[in-house]
């Protein structure tokens, strides 16, 4: 058990040109990065691509860039580095539309600085990422490796309620939910996590990472995720990852695919309504009763009862598919993004 130790991450392997000249961080970047090199280099062909980097130092950039330039990588990416703390980081982020390109690989290096005190233990993830569209549009040709869900955020002392509200959405089936993944969070939020899923009628394998890896710190949510997607790979259900978020628990779903919703047939258009009818009516009895009171022509009344009879029908019609139309867009305008 290595709960609260702080622990290094193993020195990288010398390459087979040697490591003269580099520094660990760009080690460490290379090892994240050279078993994506033949994916990059496929995708970039007819995709955006777009390269973050969470570190702590904002000159890692330029290490990045070296090793992408030694891999021989598409010279053509947006690159840049974010802090460990930085909101970008964080899955909720991932589902802004504000992100453009098709594919964004995300790198984490979570390493200790010389000169300054060690507050967790290392780490290095790397993922890859994409739109859904993006996977449909490519018609079965890109087969990804898990389906990352949107989450939900809530106080510790409403994580159930949180839970019950995941659930409820019917993202993946309760049933196929096997395993709870944990890291970073503070005792009180801990417990409430673990019994909320325990009141909820899960049974699920527990895996508190923090036990194995020592003091988290902030790229153990990225670490969790990926985690729980090579999870999914190899067959072992969808998995229900709680990490922190501010004063928050996060909790989000890693399945294969998105559960099929039944079809539901469109609704025909209603050519009768009561209470439309009866409106149309009023207004045309009151201007057959203004007629009669300015001394209007019989011609007047018999073409106003033609109207009414030829367009009664076709009005409400339109204001049937109308007003479906404005429900949708008040739906779809009302959806978080």
């Amino acid at each position: 058990m290595n709960s609260a130790k702080i622990m290094p991450l193993p020195l990288p392997l010398p390459t087979a040109d040697g490591a003269v000249g580099v520094s660990r961080t760009g080690q460490i970047i290379e090892q994240l990065i050279t078993p994506l090199t033949s994916h990059i280099t496929h995708l970039a062909r007819s995709h955006t691509f777009e390269v973050v980097l969470q570190s702590s130092d904002a000159q890692d950039l330029a290490e990045l860039r070296a090793v992408w330039r030694k891999l021989n990588l598409p010279d053509a990416m947006r690159m840049e580095q974010i802090p460990l703390d930085a909101e970008q980081a964080t899955v909720q982020h991932w589902f802004d539309p504000g992100w453009k390109s098709d594919f964004r690989l995300m790198l984490a290096c979570q390493l200790h600085q010389d000169g300054q005190a060690q507050a967790y233990s290392e780490l290095a993830v790397a993922m890859l990422l994409t739109w859904p569209s993006v996977i449909e549009r490519s018609r079965g040709k890109l087969k990804p490796q898990a389906r990352l869900f949107r989450p939900i955020s809530m106080a510790s002392d409403a994580v159930q309620d949180a839970l019950e509200i995941l659930l409820a959405a019917e993202q993946v089936p309760r049933a196929r939910i096997r395993h709870v993944w944990l890291s970073a969070l503070p005792p009180q939020d801990r417990h409430a996590t673990v019994a909320a899923v325990r009141d909820a009628g899960l049974d699920l394998a527990v895996h508190a990472i923090d036990h194995a890896i020592g003091e988290p710190g902030p790229v153990n949510r990225l670490l969790l995720q990926a985690l729980a997607a090579q999870m999914v790979k190899h067959g072992q259900g969808v998995q229900l990852i709680a990490s922190p978020r501010d004063k928050e628990v996060m909790l989000n779903l890693v399945g294969a695919k998105l559960e099929s919703i039944p079809g539901v047939e469109q609704s025909d258009a209603h050519p009768f309504m009561v209470s439309t009818t009866i409106s149309i009516t009023c207004c045309f009895a009151l201007f057959v009763f203004l007629q009669k009171v300015t001394g209007a022509s019989e011609v007047w009344f018999w073409g106003c009862l033609v109207a009414w009879a030829l367009l009664v029908f076709p009005l409400q019609m339109v204001g049937s598919v109308g007003k479906r139309h404005m429900i949708e867009d008040d739906f779809y305008r009302e959806l978080p993004h």
